[in-house]
């Protein structure tokens, strides 16, 4: 039952991140390119559609690099989560920079990028923050806790007990 808590909480912060990048890429191509970004081309298409299949891809690519900066662990401080996420960022806007390099079928502004990039990261930092507020509101609330008792001293007991006194969790060791 653990470890099921620790994949949903796992699982709302890979989905923010990726929702966050998802948004702030097509954000960033609106700022670069105002309204023009809606008007249809002489094909039908509008512009925005050549940005939501990236988008995609890009936040994949972050939620991946997140994961392997462990950034879905929950055990950083603001600071050096914050650090991590500047850091996991910065190599995820490499590789779309890299990606739009090579890639020929639509020609992206990197002035999109560049204006991606700080968008990304403020909002990422910004919706972790209000997650971590949320958290702790739930793991504060008495009606949202749940006993716990572990039976047995063996090594996996002492683990667990470890883990969840040295953690802040839903579960309280009694």
């Amino acid at each position: 039952m653990y470890s099921r808590y620790l994949f949903i909480e796992r699982a709302q912060l890979a989905l923010l991140d990726a929702s966050v990048i998802f948004a702030a890429f097509p954000g960033a191509a609106w700022v670069r390119h105002g309204q023009t970004l809606f008007t249809p081309s002489p094909e039908g298409s509008i512009k925005l559609n050549a940005y939501l299949f990236p988008a995609s891809l890009v936040a994949l690519v972050f939620v991946l690099i997140f994961r392997y900066e462990g950034l879905y662990s929950m055990r950083f401080g603001r600071f050096a989560e914050a650090f991590r996420l500047i850091r996991g960022a910065s190599l995820g806007t490499m590789v779309v920079l890299a990606f739009m390099f090579f890639y020929r079928g639509y020609s992206y502004s990197r002035a999109t990028i560049v204006i991606f990039y700080p968008l990304a990261l403020a909002s990422l930092i910004a919706i972790r923050n209000l997650y971590r507020g949320y958290r702790r509101y739930v793991q504060q609330n008495p009606a949202a806790r749940r006993r716990v008792l572990i039976v047995g001293f063996g090594n996996i007991g002492q683990h667990l007990g470890r883990s969840l006194l040295e953690q802040p969790s839903y579960y309280d060791l009694r």
